[in-house]
Order: structure tokens, then C-alpha cells, then sequence
């Protein structure tokens, strides 16, 4: 298997990333990131609810490895995708606390009634270079074909769980299937 995967933009996004979802924002997040990141780790996910991002670029920063070497996932959370300044506000809290740039920007889910006004934000976001990459997070086939139907720029991650347990093979089907 291949250590990276070209997205439909052309970047190389490490397939192995570390996420931090449920570590206590602090010394533990730096320290467990800091950890993966001397095993060898180069991507590491976080988002704004799991208000651990400070800690995340701290770790980043201290690891003294080249930031072209790290990719770095965080998302928008759904509370902040209430309208284009609150959206746009969003990225930029989240750019300040990682003291870094954003390789990939996440909705973090479909939010009813928001999510393709946030997804045409992010669109907007890439163009402006806030951020390098833009995707979504726990999208259906359903809602993959709204976005579809609107965007500008086809998503280039839809991160969802897949597991022995959850294989989802609609879904993944439609990934592959359109792009």
C-alpha cells in the first residue's frame, strides 16, 4: 500500500493520520501527538469542537519536523456553519490556534438546511488560500449528491468510518465512483 493518496486535487494526503478526538485538551494531546509524530506519523486530525487545535500546532511547532512533511486535518463544526462571516470566522479561529495552515478543511457533518451555503464558504475559503484542501466529514450518499449538485469543486475527502464492523459499501461505492 502506497504511504500517501492523491487526491482529486492533485495533493498527496498520508493515508496513516493520528486523530485526537476524545484526548483532553493540554499536556495530553501535546504529549499523544508528539508521540505519533516520533513514530513516524505525518497527519495528524483534529477539529474546532474537540478544542484541541492549540495544543495539536503546539506539538507541531516543538517537533521541529518540516511543516511540508506534516499534513494537518481539522474541521468546521456544525454550531459554525450558521452563515458566511460566522464560516468564515470558523477557519480563522481554528488557523490561529494551529499557528499553521490547513492542508484539509472538513464540514464535520451535514448540518440540515446549512450544509451547501458552508460547503460553497469552503469553496470560497480554497480560493481565497486559507486552506489547501476541502472535504467533508460523515456525508451520506444523499447528501454527497446535493453537494454534487451545487459545488464548484467536487470534495476531495469524504472521512467517514469504515471498519469491519461499519463497511458501508454503498457509500464508499459512490465515493470511488465520483471522485
Amino acid at each position: 500500500m502506497e504511504a500517501a493518496v492523491k487526491l482529486n486535487d492533485g495533493r498527496l494526503m498520508p493515508r496513516l493520520g493520528f486523530g485526537v478526538h476524545r484526548i483532553v485538551p493540554g499536556p495530553a494531546t501535546r504529549a499523544a501527538v508528539a508521540a505519533a509524530l516520533h513514530c513516524g506519523i505525518r497527519h495528524v486530525d483534529t477539529a474546532a469542537s474537540y478544542g484541541n487545535e492549540l495544543e495539536v500546532g503546539e506539538a507541531v511547532r516543538a517537533s521541529r519536523i518540516p511543516r511540508d512533511q506534516l499534513w494537518i486535518t481539522t474541521k468546521l463544526w456544525d454550531d459554525d456553519q450558521v452563515g458566511d462571516d460566522e464560516t468564515m470566522r470558523a477557519c480563522a479561529r481554528s488557523l490561529e490556534r494551529l499557528g499553521t495552515h490547513i492542508d484539509l478543511y472538513l464540514l464535520h457533518s451535514p448540518v440540515p438546511n446549512r450544509y451547501l451555503n458552508s460547503w460553497r464558504i469552503l469553496e470560497s475559503l480554497l480560493s481565497k488560500g486559507m486552506v489547501r484542501s476541502i472535504g467533508v466529514s460523515n456525508f451520506g450518499v444523499d447528501e454527497l449528491r446535493n453537494i454534487l449538485s451545487v459545488c464548484t469543486i467536487v470534495p476531495a475527502v469524504n472521512q467517514v468510518e469504515l471498519s469491519p464492523f461499519c463497511t458501508q459499501p454503498a457509500l464508499a461505492a459512490f465515493c470511488r465512483d465520483h471522485g
